[in-house]
């Protein structure tokens, strides 16, 4: 099943879909995987009424099953379906009691998910049960990427009474070693930053091209934002550009406004207006507040040639954004007034 949909083979698909369906009648494996399927777009459209369904159905006959057996496994698939509200409400007092039935069993996973439920919490004292719980999981498995990834994030956060840069990079850089992209990313940001020390270009250029080879987009953006600093001896705004459209292509709102920026402002030496505003245009419609008063800007620009007139662009979201721009700059009389 899972080579299959790894493949993808659109030839199998039907086949499959179809088998689960009859097995699924017996079978809450079978209908949580039809949950899996058309929540995710496996072989076919996403369709959340169908998941919800299938997933409703599977976590109905697992309860059942869970009355019978005391299955660690179980209990941990369960518990993750009350923690993300697959088939049912989301309920984290349940899917915190069914983690901590199976951590009694030495499930990982379960424990693992615990520690991220306590750590999510306004307790201090459920804080420390989180990292007793990962130390513990980390004394058991040194390698494993995701746990030291958790804990470097734990020591990095300088919100909370357990920050140390210093055990915050060494779990990172454990987790980094491994393969992990997030850490490579966070250690990249580190070694960038003048809040942590003296910057070291070289190191955070290494770990950020690693997140970034893994399809991280906030670590190709991290390295736009590098190239694109001015300041910095590597400045070099045609790498920033490639950078911040490999990140934009990836939905990142932030890449798109700032790439709407660098199209849309002379010092950049890449003037263009179209482009500029797709992006910007791309960015906004995720709710970037920068990117529609940027928006505003261009449009409420008497020297451009597509400035807004009542007849032409007359939009209601290229509208809104010349009110959003002028509310900010309190020039409603000037701008407003060629626009209504």
């Amino acid at each position: 099943m899972d080579k299959d949909i790894a493949n993808g083979k659109p030839s199998h698909s039907y086949e499959i879909i179809d088998l689960l369906k009859s097995a699924s009648e017996k079978s809450a494996y079978a209908s949580y995987e039809l949950g899996n399927i058309y929540r995710k777009g496996y072989f076919t459209d996403i369709d959340s009424k169908k998941s919800y369904h299938h997933y409703n159905a599977a976590i109905n006959k697992f309860n059942e099953m869970l009355k019978l057996s005391s299955d660690d496994t179980l209990m941990y698939r369960v518990g993750k379906m009350y923690e993300l509200g697959l088939g049912t409400e989301i309920d984290l007092p349940k899917a915190t009691k069914l983690f901590q039935e199976a951590g009694k069993l030495k499930n990982r996973y379960a424990l693992y998910s615990l520690a991220k439920i306590y750590l999510a919490s306004d307790d201090p004292k459920l804080h420390e049960k989180s990292i007793q719980i990962l130390n513990d999981l980390y004394k058991e498995r040194p390698d494993g990427d995701m746990v030291l990834y958790s804990l470097g994030k734990i020591y990095l956060d300088t919100k909370t009474d357990f920050h140390d840069i210093n055990k915050a990079k060494e779990f990172l850089e454990k987790s980094s070693k491994v393969g992990n992209q997030f850490a490579q990313y966070h250690l990249g940001k580190i070694y960038s930053s003048p809040d942590f020390g003296e910057p070291d270009y070289s190191l955070a250029f290494s770990y950020l091209e690693a997140s970034a080879a893994q399809g991280n987009d906030f670590a190709r953006y991290q390295l736009a934002a590098l190239y694109k600093n001015s300041d910095l001896e590597f400045y070099d705004i045609g790498k920033a550009i490639d950078y911040f459209k490999d990140s934009a292509e990836l939905g990142n709102q932030f890449a798109q406004y700032q790439l709407g920026k660098i199209y849309s402002k002379p010092e950049y030496e890449r003037l263009d207006y179209p482009i500029a505003i797709s992006y910007l245009e791309a960015s906004a419609v995720q709710g970037n507040d920068f990117a529609m008063y940027q928006l505003g800007k261009i449009y409420s620009d008497k020297e451009l040639p597509f400035r807004l007139y009542p007849s032409h662009y007359r939009t209601d979201s290229r509208f809104a954004l010349v009110r959003t721009f002028a509310r900010r700059e309190h020039h409603k009389n000037s701008v407003i007034q060629f626009i209504d």
